[in-house]
């Protein structure tokens, strides 16, 4: 009896540890997941001010412009720094930039030519007076005013508190066309998003839909520069007045039905992949304060999966979190022209637009994960920079006017888990991009 009750005495004090161990364990993850969403609810001033409640949803930058600002410098670069030969040791400006040919032009220009890229100031410095509430030089090239048509109510609503309670956000940039994907993608995430979606490693996820709205011309003909361009493809294909009456009606009962759509007033064209995702940036720095999640920015054929993406945003510490700006990264890829001998016409930039003849690193538009405060600073800066159609390629040239670095997304990604392994429908890039 007296062994039997050693053992049971022994057996309680192990059960008494457990316990003990136990709680702790439940302790630390919620302290944990308390400590999580205390670091990203803190609200701070924000230019961009909604107007009115109901739809449509008009936000407008509030700034002042004042002479005092107005003396700030122009950025110019040396042209010894960007042309082969004829070099005067003289001081370049934008204008001076687009017409030198792509010819003579070094191979290996400096990359800071993109800080001569309008607008041509301290951009850094503009957004940094706009969020301490000063006076800038000058009013933006892009905006101020912004209008959504709808907002989605389960992620990120104005009016509703449960809408902010995600620590990570993916917008997919959606055609209007592709109202199957946009299916599809409901389909395969519907378990671990929005609303009813479950916890992953106690992460929440919100996932809305990024799109404008058909296009009014009812062909797929566009004007760039002097130059006409028919767009077969992207979009193209779906730009006649029978299927634009059909895609309007299929989306008018996809916003009666669905809360994950963000629609800006924008006609939703390929030519306009540069608005959307100025819209997508702007919406999710507005609009997700309370909560500042970290972003992931999708094409609706980039089936990734939620499940790793949850788990590589769980497991690194939070100032690595913080400078996310992760995608597929190209450098000094050759730029298209119409006077080119072989060209992809919906790629061609006019050199009023791109004026160097490669563009500078950047990451490729169908994935780009980013922290908060990237986002935010991004959003204000596309304000202050001159759009080009190629949307990826211009978020590039934002990014390096704000010297923020673009790193490839296998740094902190499985490349072999970075896409889905779920059954679906949907198009996809090779994983193999990612190596």
């Amino acid at each position: 009896m007296g062994r039997y009750g050693a053992l049971c005495k022994n057996l309680a004090e192990i059960f008494h540890y457990i316990c003990i161990l136990a709680f702790t364990l439940v302790f630390y993850k919620y302290a944990t997941d308390f400590c999580w969403f205390l670091s990203l609810t803190t609200e701070t001033y924000w230019p961009l001010t909604l107007r009115n409640s109901e739809p449509p949803h008009d936000l407008l930058l509030e700034f002042d412009v004042n002479s005092i600002a107005s003396n700030l410098t122009k950025f110019t670069i040396l042209d010894t720094l960007v042309l082969k030969e004829g070099t005067k040791s003289v001081q370049l400006t934008y204008e001076d930039l687009v017409n030198i040919s792509d010819k003579r032009w070094k191979p290996d220009f400096d990359p800071k030519v993109q800080l001569v890229y309008p607008q041509a100031f301290n951009t850094s410095s503009i957004v940094d007076r706009l969020l301490r509430r000063e006076p800038i030089p000058e009013a933006p090239i892009n905006g101020p005013r912004f209008r959504y048509l709808v907002l989605s109510k389960e992620v990120c609503h104005p009016q509703i508190p449960s809408s902010h309670r995600y620590n990570i956000v993916v917008v997919v940039k959606s055609s209007i066309a592709n109202s199957q994907q946009r299916q599809e993608f409901r389909r395969i995430y519907h378990p671990y998003t929005n609303t009813n979606g479950r916890l992953l490693l106690g992460l929440r996820i919100g996932l809305v839909f990024s799109v404008g709205i058909p296009r009014s011309q009812q062909d797929n003909i566009f004007q760039r520069g002097k130059h006409q361009v028919q767009l077969t493809s992207s979009g193209g294909n779906f730009l006649n007045p029978n299927d634009l009456r059909r895609i309007t009606v299929q989306f008018e009962e996809e916003k009666l039905k669905y809360d994950d759509l963000i629609v800006g007033d924008y006609e939703d064209t390929y030519f306009n992949l540069t608005t959307k995702s100025h819209y997508s940036f702007t919406w999710a720095a507005t609009f997700c304060r309370r909560s500042r999640p970290t972003m992931l920015f999708v094409d609706d054929d980039m089936p990734f999966s939620v499940k790793h993406l949850a788990r590589v945003v769980r497991s690194l510490p939070r100032h690595t979190r913080s400078t996310f700006l992760h995608g597929r990264i190209y450098t000094n890829t050759g730029v298209f022209r119409f006077e080119d001998g072989v060209s992809i016409p919906k790629w061609n930039v006019l050199k009023t637009e791109v004026p160097w003849p490669a563009y500078q690193t950047y990451a490729v538009g169908y994935f780009l994960l980013a922290s908060f405060a990237h986002v935010e600073r991004l959003a204000l800066a596309m304000l202050f920079t001159q759009k080009f159609p190629v949307e990826d390629a211009w978020i590039g040239v934002v990014a390096f006017k704000l010297d923020l670095t673009m790193r490839p997304a296998r740094e902190i990604f499985d490349w072999r888990l970075i896409l889905t392994k779920m059954k679906h429908n949907l198009p996809s890039v090779p994983s193999w991009v990612f190596m």
